[in-house]
């Protein structure tokens, strides 16, 4: 690998400007993005314009072109376990967009060809990288709320009759739940044991722009009870029935509530509520990276590669967050609670020395 991992883009749609937005600016003593490539080659050209980025091609040629170390995949979750299987099979690093696939069987194949192959998989939710956590798991420690008993997510998108979303993004649990329970597998350990209702209350809808009917073939509302290796006990609501975004993670202790605003952002305030006080905590520089977005866990999976060892946002996180999702819809079609097998490697926070060396200071 040379001194920057050369990164090539591949799905140039809604999420990627964000991406080349900071890979192009604020990470680039880590990557250097090479290629966009898309199914529509004028939108690669009009990302690559853009940002500056040389090379616009197909996915045939992105996979083949020698110059490309690493490939984030930003096309849609049902493409993921294609797409993401021929960028390993062809040799390359993986950073892909959540969840990692649409099943535990295509999931453990993509893990088995990144071994097979020698290469490394990371991806989303990688926000537990930003000063948010960092300063959620600083207050945890020093008991800024006791001892933690239970904790809460809340995850809404307004979305009821979209089938596109449902379709596409395959619903709120597993388009948006990956932040949110990456966020309490940091904050608390791996998944131990799920319980899950969800239940299809509305199987059939119209979707609002076409007026097409369309059916579920998943709940769009799911509950979830999660116990955690460390004793935590924790509940997690995701739904597209609602009317709004209404995104939260609360923990609450022996001595008070911590509140984190969004799992979704990577410098959210938080709030911490005891007897004695209400008060605000804004991320400061001190507590890690709070400004930037989308791409930190490939600059930080560039910097892992360098050092020779896994990303924090691995393949096996990810698993291991789509094992505890897909079990929620197990559990509730069973009526019993099901036992998560997989492991995550526990929450470390970016060091001072990472961070200097992602931000090129």
């Amino acid at each position: 690998m040379t001194q920057r991992l050369r990164v090539g883009i591949l799905g140039c749609g809604a999420i990627a400007p964000a991406y080349l937005k900071n890979l192009t600016s604020d990470f680039t003593s880590m990557v250097d993005v090479v290629a966009c490539a898309d199914l529509d080659l004028a939108l690669a050209r009009s990302r690559a314009t853009e940002f500056g980025v040389s090379k616009v091609m197909n996915a045939e040629d992105l996979l083949a072109d020698q110059d490309v170390d690493l490939v984030v995949n930003l096309t849609p979750a049902p493409a993921h376990f294609k797409t993401s299987l021929q960028v390993l099979e062809a040799g390359k690093h993986l950073f892909t967009e959540k969840p990692l696939c649409l099943s535990l069987t295509e999931g453990r194949e993509l893990l088995d060809a990144a071994d097979r192959n020698g290469v490394q998989i990371g991806g989303a939710a990688d926000t537990f990288l930003g000063g948010s956590f960092r300063l959620c798991s600083k207050l945890i420690a020093a008991e800024a709320i006791g001892f933690p008993v239970v904790a809460h997510a809340m995850i809404s998108v307004g979305t009821y009759d979209s089938m596109r979303y449902h379709k596409v993004f395959s619903g709120a649990l597993l388009d948006l739940g990956p932040y949110y329970i990456t966020a309490l597998i940091m904050l608390f350990g791996s998944v131990t044991r799920v319980s899950g209702i969800a239940d299809i209350r509305f199987p059939e809808k119209v979707d609002g722009q076409s007026g097409e009917r369309f059916s579920l073939d998943r709940a769009s509302t799911a509950v979830a009870g999660l116990s955690f290796e460390n004793g935590v006990a924790a509940t997690v609501i995701a739904s597209e029935d609602v009317h709004n975004y209404f995104p939260s993670v609360e923990v609450f202790g022996r001595k008070g509530r911590m509140k984190l605003s969004d799992a979704n952002m990577y410098g959210e305030k938080i709030t911490v509520e005891t007897n004695h006080e209400t008060r605000s905590v804004n991320p400061s520089p001190e507590d890690g990276y709070i400004a930037k977005g989308r791409g930190l866990g490939v600059a930080e999976m560039a910097l892992a590669l360098k050092e020779g060892r896994a990303p924090r946002s691995s393949g096996a996180l990810m698993y291991h967050v789509l094992e505890t999702m897909l079990a929620v819809y197990e559990s509730s079609q069973s009526g019993t609670h099901l036992t998560i097998e997989s492991r995550a490697e526990p929450f470390e926070p970016l060091s001072d020395r990472e961070l200097s060396a992602i931000l090129g200071k």
